[in-house]
Formats: structure tokens, sequence, C-alpha cells
């Protein structure tokens, strides 16, 4: 016996369900239709091979066994562009040229640039100067922290590179040259006017004032009007006449051309209606297509 009325209305997400149903359905059976279609078009043998390729190139079937011996490289050698891979030697170059952490030294003891320590990277812990063995040459001041790179500056010339940008600070103004302070005045140059302090002393504090037009009211619906200044300069208690100006109907019932009140009998229908439930949906749902 079914467990739901079929006299209740349904919501959207009701008719929503059922549409997903019968998209599944619709789609399980395409699917299905697709597959039969498939093994009708392939005949009888559908997983038989007839033609092996390689890059396009048709390989021989040996008639026997029904075999394809197909030759796979093992070695670069064997490969036609073989000339365009690199070398042990060639690789073992550029992997030395690859940056190594070196750990953290002070400058004094840095050790030599050469072929054995190229691309070996040092934090040096205190602040130095270039020397001739670095690329830029010497006189370039660095703090403390900056890393230093050995490199092959050119045949086999091996310098110290800084991993750092350097910024000559040799034109920029100085602190002291920038701010003079008398001792007693530190705003500007200007001096605090006596007509300017006489104008702040003689600044007060606002005080709003109070309401002429409609303070202390109590909670109630009010009409009000303002000034020129957008102040309450009157408030007014509503009353019902001034409701039905607005054209809203004083008890009266609405009809299918005019705003009004509720009737009792249109109040009896709204609450007659009825909705079906989830449950009873989906009571519905499994009965109809558990026949499918």
């Amino acid at each position: 016996m079914a467990n739901y009325d079929i006299n209740k209305l349904t919501r959207l997400g009701h008719l929503k369900l059922l549409a997903e149903k019968v998209k599944e359905n619709k789609t399980g059976l395409s699917e299905l239709k697709t597959k039969v279609d498939g093994l009708v078009t392939a005949g009888g043998e559908p997983n038989v091979i007839e033609k092996i390729k390689v890059n396009g190139q048709e390989q021989n079937i040996t008639p026997g066994d029904k075999s394809v011996d197909i030759k796979v490289p093992t070695k670069v050698s064997e490969l036609t562009d073989k000339d365009d891979y690199a070398t042990k030697e060639e690789m073992d170059a550029k992997v030395s040229s690859v940056y190594k952490p070196g750990g953290s030294t002070k400058f004094a003891s840095l050790p030599p640039a050469n072929v054995d320590n190229l691309g070996k990277v040092y934090n040096v812990e205190d602040a130095f100067d270039t020397d001739t063995n670095f690329v830029e040459g010497a006189g370039n001041h660095y703090p403390a922290g900056t890393n230093v790179v050995v490199i092959d500056a050119s045949s086999e010339e091996y310098k110290y590179d800084v991993l750092a940008g350097f910024v000559d600070l040799t034109d920029y103004a100085k602190t002291d040259a920038v701010v003079k302070k008398d001792g007693k005045k530190q705003l500007s140059t200007e001096d605090y006017t006596t007509a300017e302090k006489q104008k702040l002393a003689g600044l007060t504090n606002y005080e709003h004032p109070t309401s002429t037009g409609g303070g202390g009211k109590t909670s109630n619906l009010y009409k009000f009007a303002t000034d020129a200044y957008g102040h309450v300069s009157a408030v007014i208690e509503v009353v019902k006449g001034d409701i039905t100006k607005l054209g809203i109907p004083d008890n009266t019932e609405a009809t299918v051309t005019q705003h009004g009140l509720m009737s009792a009998n249109d109040k009896t229908k709204l609450d007659g209606i009825d909705f079906a439930t989830d449950e009873e949906v989906q009571d519905m749902l499994d009965e109809v297509f558990t026949a499918v």
C-alpha cells in the first residue's frame, strides 16, 4: 500500500528529484545502447589486432607464432640523433658549474678561489671590503652576512663574485644635513606664532543643543518636520487618517484588483493547502521507478 497521498501538492525541489531520476535512467539506457552498438559493429572478434605500426611504419607479423619483433634502443649510440645528446664529460662540466654550499666563514678565512672551490657559496660572517680576488675589483664595502661564490671569470681565472647588489651611497645626504634642531622647536623652521596660540586657546568643545521641536517622545509612530539646518522642528503623532491617505484600505477585504484584508474563507483555503513531505515524494519515486 502506498505511503503517500497523490492529492497533495509538491514543491519545485520534488520536481527536480523526478527530473534527476528520469535523466539518470535515460543516461544509463544511452550508455547501454552505445556499448551494444559497439559490439555489433565490431563483429565476432572485436579484440583481434590486425596491424601493428611503430612510428607509422607497419611491422611484419610472423605467420607461425603471430609475433612481432620490435627493436628498442638501449644505448644513446643506437639512436639516430645521438649527436644531439650531451656526453658524460659535458654533463660533468655543467654539474660543476652549479652553486654548492660552502658554509660560513670570516672574510680573512675565505679559501682560495680555484678550481677545487668552483661553484662553492660562502656566507661571510663579518663586514668586508673587496680585493683583487673579486670580479668587481677592490674597494667595495659589503655588510656581514653577504654571500660570495667562486666562479671561472675567464679562461680558468677563478675569482669571487658577490651574490648581492651594490648601492653607492656616497652622494646621499646624511641625517644631520637634513634635520636641524635648536633644542626647543622641532615642528619646522617657522616659529609657532602668538596669534595661532590664541586662536587655538579660544576653541571650545561643541555641545549639541536641546531639541525644541520633538525631544522626549515615547515609542510610537510619528510625522516630523525639519528646519533649514536639518534639525527636527516638529513631531506629530500619526493618526488613522494619515494611513488611509496613503491608499491603505480601512478594514476592507482584498479583491482581485484592490489590496485589503484577507477574508475568513480565503484564510481557510490557504490553511487547507497541504504539501507532500520529502519522504512521501521519495516513496512515490521508489514505487514508480522500481517497476521500470
